[in-house]
């Protein structure tokens, strides 16, 4: 009985967590624009091959969203932003796909440097979604900015 009871209350925790992640990055008034970015088309730095990026409309943002929240490299992608510190409402997002079509990217800006590590804050994080037919496969993030030095650390 006390097991079950466990379960119960790990699995609402898990749907509240979720509920507020989807509200943080599905909020109009933060979800949609980055007050620090406002190019539409964007050209990935320090990566292998510069990769052109597409500003998402708001409904490819929503869709966006679903499919991240629905897959579970998408969730671990956004569980990589909570451990760095970069979701809250004093952080802009802005969603980018790149013209093909496979990649979809996450940009997080915040007025404060932050990250994982006490030594090396950083202002910006850019999670990558890769996918084929479809779904999540995988992510990559990369930061910038901050204390990093000059270029991207980038930590697959």
């Amino acid at each position: 009985m006390a097991a079950t009871h466990y379960l119960s209350v790990w699995k609402g925790c898990k749907m509240l967590w979720l509920a507020g992640l989807l509200a943080t990055f599905a909020s109009p008034a933060h979800g949609q624009i980055n007050p620090g970015f406002s190019e539409d088309i964007i050209l990935a730095q320090n990566t292998s091959s510069d990769i052109v990026w597409r500003r998402l409309n708001q409904q490819e943002t929503r869709d966006t969203i679903d499919a991240i929240l629905g897959s579970p490299m998408g969730i671990a992608g956004l569980n990589q932003l909570a451990i760095e510190g970069f979701i809250g409402f004093d952080c802009g997002k802005s969603y980018y796909q790149d013209v093909d079509g496979f990649r979809w990217l996450l940009q997080v800006n915040c007025r404060t440097p932050r990250g994982v590590s006490t030594a090396v804050a950083y202002d910006e994080i850019r999670v990558i979604f890769n996918s084929f037919e479809g779904r999540i496969e995988s992510f990559t993030t990369e930061r910038h900015g901050g204390d990093l030095p000059t270029g991207a650390l980038r930590l697959d």
